[in-house]
């Protein structure tokens, strides 16, 4: 292995190796998709959830919008009853600026994309809430 290491960082080794920044990137890309898919399965067998979003910019000056969700599952295994309440870090989403409806445009497309249903929303809390104040969300979708 450390040959193989060796002659690998020396260009030796022609080809596909998994020191790529490429290959490390896609495996990082597919463990990250893995857990999100097991977050949003955990989150629709729950139903009802709360969103929270917070905003900070990145280091290239990117506002960025954290979206984290909170529910309870509970399960019932050999007559034991348990209750756990998750809050779990889903993203972050880029924003152009932050305007009430811009921020509402970028919440409400995330979750289409994920297939999450606005009519199970429960709570929503916001870092940037005045303004969110402006608009409330329709949950008849």
């Amino acid at each position: 292995m450390t040959e193989y290491l060796h002659r690998t960082k020396q260009g030796e080794n022609k080809g596909h190796h998994y020191l790529r920044k490429e290959t490390k990137n896609q495996i990082i890309h597919l463990i990250g998709s893995s857990i999100t898919n097991n977050i949003l399965l955990m989150m629709k067998s729950a139903k009802y959830y709360s969103i929270i979003l917070d905003f900070t910019q990145d280091i290239s000056k990117v506002e960025q919008m954290t979206v984290v969700v909170h529910f309870v599952q509970e399960t019932r295994l050999d007559g034991v009853h348990d209750v756990r309440l998750w809050e779990l870090f889903l993203g972050f989403l880029p924003v152009p600026d932050s305007l009430h409806s811009t921020l509402m445009q970028v919440v409400l497309k995330f979750l289409e994309d994920k297939k999450i249903l606005l009519c199970n929303m429960r709570g929503q809390g916001y870092d940037n809430g005045a303004n969110m104040k402006e608009k409330k969300f329709d949950h008849q979708k």
